[in-house]
């Protein structure tokens, strides 16, 4: 799951609901995220593959403290449930999910480089309409691919276009 958004969806419910913002449980899962997201950095530096357990241990017991506060505050009721309260049901539902990143350092705390990805394509496809031909879009999406793989890889994307252009690609290097 990408922790991106959950900070900016709860950052907005606290701003404009009026229980939230009185119990403040939006802004302490923004905190609890960030830190983590912190802690996680800061053993990955040593070496770690996932945070020791008493942290994670801790983390899951605080996360579980501050989903129940805002179920607490916005308790369920006949027929469509508030936006509010289907975070808070989506944050219990996929708990294992959203702290993954913590568990497991492989895992990342978003996935705002494979959005990023994609996002050109909707661009591309609201701006004109979509493609015209399928063999447009395959060139399209190799060009793409190749220019997010040059900036992966922190190499100049001119450049390296250039040298593709003249017939001397950039490759990555294989792995034996």
């Amino acid at each position: 799951m990408c922790n991106a958004h959950i900070p900016r969806e709860a950052t907005g419910i606290g701003e404009f609901d009026p229980h939230t913002r009185a119990d403040g449980w939006a802004e302490d899962l923004v905190t609890l995220l960030g830190n983590t997201h912190r802690r996680v950095a800061h053993w990955r530096d040593r070496g770690h593959t996932g945070l020791p357990a008493f942290t994670y241990d801790d983390l899951s017991t605080r996360y579980d403290h501050v989903v129940d506060r805002a179920l607490a505050v916005h308790p369920a009721r006949p027929g469509r449930q508030t936006p509010t309260r289907n975070l808070a049901l989506r944050l219990q539902a996929r708990k294992t999910e959203f702290l993954r990143f913590a568990a497991d350092f492989t895992a990342r705390f978003s996935n705002n480089v494979a959005e990023q990805a994609v996002r050109m394509v909707k661009s591309k496809t609201r701006v004109s309409g979509g493609f015209r031909t399928l063999q447009g879009t395959q060139t399209f999406l190799a060009i793409r691919g190749y220019i997010s793989t040059i900036r992966k890889n922190d190499l100049r994307t001119a450049t390296e276009l250039h040298n593709a252009l003249l017939g001397n690609p950039w490759m990555p290097p294989t792995t034996a």
